[in-house]
């Protein structure tokens, strides 16, 4: 979900006729420029996807510069349970250019290769033109005549097509000094969020230093001069290539359906020759194989929505590696696995190991780190698209990262939508699996999906949340986490359940028709019927969008109160313990509820949207409902169901692992749901 904004300018737009019908149906929203949006339009590619829910409702400078001191108005279609959508997509009246229009007319195929300015000798180059994935790179600028104040660096897929539609990967500003900056310490010590300066221009040469993720394919890096509205370019570097670019990527587990089934998911570039998964139960000791099943290109630029105006299949878009897994049936509980993905022609992923599955047990203990709305942030300081932390991502997401890694208590973490905030700028999920690689290639990663995944315009919640990714990104990377992994996109039905220990954990789409006689409705239905208490004595229900959350924004109230109206007597019925929701940037516990209403046998309700995002605001005075709120920090919860009556929920500071709420539940009712599903299975 979005922090509110206010409205300081105006917004700059072309005369489209394209973009007039659309601006008929916009208001205003306050948000600063950056460079993901300088971008050129081409309307050659106007045919929007026809996905179809039911629509029922190092620098040596500042590296936390704002890509402009100018701020403007951004439209967002006004749809009544939209949150505060924010497309960032201004357009120009041309391609990407020389400022300098002899210079475009007489320069040849081998001058385009770098670009300078005629009498100026403007160059920018690399300090390799091949690295290995993460491999710090230097760019260095010289001559530049003309620079200026918000002049930038940015790193752009060198295939991409400068008179279309484009924007970068990622970028840093060559000038030192401030423009609009968030402090992550100041937000934590109470809140002055912006403050203002013009910076001064950039000197003529300089250096500005990037790390680059694996993208599989060659980049290039263009100095941009002049403003939001005629970007120029100045100077671009040779083509930089990887070394290694179809080595695996991207590591991350998930539990199967049911039994001990394990399964292994990641990415590769290139045409694979036998991709697996060599494993063994001993370390160095990997005399098992098993086969991978892989997507060459699991989506293409037409599977994603709303082309006509969203990045995911445009400007956003970022050619995928196939999608490969491996399926390990009948491992043994409580097993750690030792294993290498990856194949004899492109290589293979270090050697490490997970924890196969417990074997189900009331008394057998069950600890979990569980959040939403994470997100992700560049590791080197690099700007990106961000509708928080002024274009810097979501810089807490790294260390909630760094923190679960290091917890050996959390067997595994559950992660309850928005989670990666790519919004249809594609290169940035490469960025998130990146940033989680070291916790989801040796713990399960189980996802539930959120507006910022699948909101688009036809979409249960209309709007423009996903940047157009309508859910197909998410669903290609988190196939596990749907009834019918196998079936088109729009077809997708991404909820489902899953047992651990002595947990039996359902998982919902609020983002997708939950209402009576819906079909996930029907299967809400069928699933608290699977539940045996005398196995799994705990229940956790999770869903994105909050049943109760405190929050003066009305979206969020109206969807709270449809919630409650189609599935709260379903959950009380049921007697769920824990309801787990994020979207609502704040960490939020109340008391046990029951129709509104505090009581012993009510469900503990938690808002965990506190993973990295920007926090959103919280009402002056908390609701009756409220027993612990917090906006100050961010981190997760650790949920430990210590046996059959006994539970935990602590909340986890991702500055120093501190527990900043503790709640203890004791669930003595659980003895008889224990005796009475004991006496169904004898009757069987």
């Amino acid at each position: 979900m979005l922090s509110s904004f206010t409205t300081t300018g105006h917004l700059l737009i072309n005369v489209f006729i394209f973009f007039l019908t659309v601006l008929t149906l916009i208001s205003a929203l306050d948000i600063a420029g950056s460079p993901e949006k300088i971008t050129t339009f081409d309307n050659s590619n106007s045919n929007s996807n026809s996905n179809n829910n039911n629509n029922k409702n190092g620098f040596s400078g500042n590296d936390e510069r704002s890509p402009y001191n100018t701020r403007i108005n951004v439209n967002h279609l006004n749809q009544p349970y939209h949150e505060r959508a924010h497309p960032k997509q201004f357009i120009l009246s041309g391609p990407l250019m020389h400022n300098n229009k002899h210079v475009q007319q007489k320069e040849n195929a081998e001058d385009r290769q770098r670009r300078y300015l005629e009498g100026a000798g403007a160059v920018l180059n690399v300090s390799s033109t091949v690295i290995e994935e993460n491999q710090e790179i230097t760019v260095t600028w010289d001559k530049i005549v003309y620079a200026g104040p918000n002049d930038w660096i940015g790193a752009f897929a060198a295939d991409k097509n400068l008179t279309l539609f484009t924007s970068p990967i990622k970028f840093k500003f060559t000038a030192t000094g401030s423009g609009l900056k968030h402090h992550h310490d100041a937000k934590r010590k109470g809140g002055g969020i912006v403050t203002t300066t013009t910076p001064a221009p950039p000197p003529q040469s300089g250096t500005v230093k990037f790390t680059l993720v694996n993208y599989r394919k060659p980049i290039k890096f263009l100095y941009i001069t002049g403003n939001l509205q005629y970007p120029q370019v100045v100077a671009e570097t040779e083509v930089v290539t990887y070394k290694f670019p179809n080595r695996p990527t991207g590591i991350h587990i998930a539990f199967g359906h049911g039994g001990t089934t394990m399964l292994v998911y990641w990415m590769a570039g290139g045409e694979p020759s036998r991709p697996g998964m060599k494993w063994g139960l001993k370390a160095g000791e990997l005399t098992n194989w098993i086969d991978a099943e892989y997507k060459a290109k699991p989506y293409s630029p037409g599977d994603f929505c709303d082309t006509n105006l969203q990045p995911a299949g445009r400007q956003g878009y970022l050619e995928p590696a196939a999608h490969m897994h491996v399926t390990l049936p009948d491992i043994p509980y409580d097993t750690r696995v030792y294993y290498q993905i990856g194949d004899s022609a492109h290589g293979w992923s270090l050697e490490t190991s997970f924890l196969s599955k417990p074997k189900p047990d009331p008394e057998r203990p069950t600890t979990l780190a569980a959040f939403g709305d994470m997100g992700n942030v560049e590791n080197d300081g690099s700007g990106q698209h961000s509708w928080d932390f002024n274009d810097q991502g979501e810089i807490p997401s790294e260390n909630t990262t760094n923190l679960i890694a290091n917890d050996p208590l959390s067997e595994f973490v559950l992660h309850i939508g928005d989670i990666s905030y790519a919004v249809g700028y594609l290169a940035e999920w490469d960025n998130f699996f990146k940033m989680i690689q070291p916790v989801s290639s040796t713990k399960a990663w189980m996802t539930a999906i959120g507006n910022h995944e699948q909101g688009y315009s036809k979409s249960f919640y209309p709007g423009m949340d996903s940047g157009g990714e309508c859910g197909v990104a998410y669903n290609s990377f988190f196939p596990f986490a749907s009834q019918n992994p196998k079936a088109p996109f729009p077809e997708r039905q991404p909820w489902y359940d899953f047992v651990y220990g002595n947990v039996h954990f359902i998982i919902m789409s609020t983002e997708h028709d939950y209402t009576p006689g819906s079909t996930q409705y029907k299967w809400l239905e069928f699933a608290f019927t699977t539940v045996d208490r005398s196995v799994t004595p705990w229940l956790v229900f999770a869903g994105h969008r909050p049943m109760y959350v405190d929050s003066a924004f009305p979206g969020d109230q109206q969807v709270a109160k449809q919630l409650q109206g189609a599935l709260e007597d379903m959950l009380i019925d049921n007697q769920v313990d824990v309801a787990l929701w994020g979207h609502f940037h704040t960490y939020q516990r109340t008391c046990r509820l029951k129709k509104g209403v505090c009581s012993q046998d009510g469900v503990q309700h938690m808002v965990i949207g506190m993973a990295g995002y920007e926090h959103s605001p919280l009402p002056p005075k908390p609701a009756s409902f409220i027993a612990k709120r917090d906006a100050t920090y961010w981190g997760y919860l650790r949920m430990n169901f210590q046996n059959s009556t006994f539970g935990q929920l602590s909340y986890i500071s991702d500055q120093d692992g501190s527990v900043l709420d503790n709640y203890q539940m004791s669930k003595e009712q659980h003895t008889a749901l224990i005796a009475r599903d004991k006496k169904k299975k004898m009757k069987k």
